[in-house]
């Protein structure tokens, strides 16, 4: 398991309250097995035809498992986050996805600090994303390696964080921004969550979640 403290995530009162109406006191220990499981996962994020294993992992019957993912995407905590979250393909925790950003900001600056410098000067115009900045060779060496729709994603979704202009990302501003994509990068991680999405879906930054359409 990575290294995230779980009581992060304990069932609130009235979270519990609600849950428990269906699935008593089994409500806790189902909740905290189907995170614990969340938190092993390399991107935090559960396939459904994974259902089976998820039972036996968790000793929870899979009917009952289900039903439970399903009263949890009804129901909210404080933050206004569904307990877990989904699409046709995977579910999630929101919380963890934002708490698990954070993490890699010193891990991230220091990767940065550490990188070969390019000036600049050197970034080629990047259509509909004005504050990214990439060489050509850079550039190329993405699309090569993600394909061009990943890439455009991924450069609109830092592109749009940049806007933001928070105490965090204005660092990153007119600066060469090629270590942001990593592929255990948030931007990466993201990219990837929404492209799989069918219906709109927000992003989650390392400032909280913002709201991008898909670029195609």
């Amino acid at each position: 398991m990575k290294n995230i403290n779980i009581s992060q995530y304990y069932l609130s009162e009235d979270n519990f309250k609600k849950l428990y109406k269906q699935f008593g006191y089994s409500a806790y220990g189902y909740y905290h097995a189907i995170i614990n499981q969340l938190l092993k996962q390399d991107n935090y994020l559960y396939e459904f035809s994974k259902m089976n294993k998820l039972s036996r992992d968790t000793k929870i019957q899979r009917k009952k498992l289900e039903k439970f993912i399903e009263v949890c995407f009804q129901t909210f905590n404080k933050q206004g986050f569904a307990l877990l979250s989904g699409n046709d393909k995977y579910f999630w925790n929101d919380m963890i996805l934002i708490k698990s950003q954070h993490k890699t900001k010193k891990i991230e600056r220091k990767i940065l600090r550490g990188r070969k410098k390019n000036p600049v000067s050197e970034s080629i115009k990047l259509n509909n994303a004005e504050l990214v900045n990439l060489t050509k060779k850079q550039y190329d060496k993405l699309i090569y390696k993600y394909g061009q729709i990943f890439i455009n994603n991924a450069i609109n979704i830092l592109n749009e964080w940049l806007k933001q202009k928070t105490n965090y990302s204005i660092r990153y501003l007119n600066k060469n921004n090629y270590g942001h994509f990593r592929s255990d990068s948030w931007i990466m991680t993201e990219t990837k969550r929404i492209l799989q999405c069918y219906e709109f879906q927000p992003v989650y930054t390392p400032d909280g979640p913002i709201s991008i359409p898909k670029v195609l």
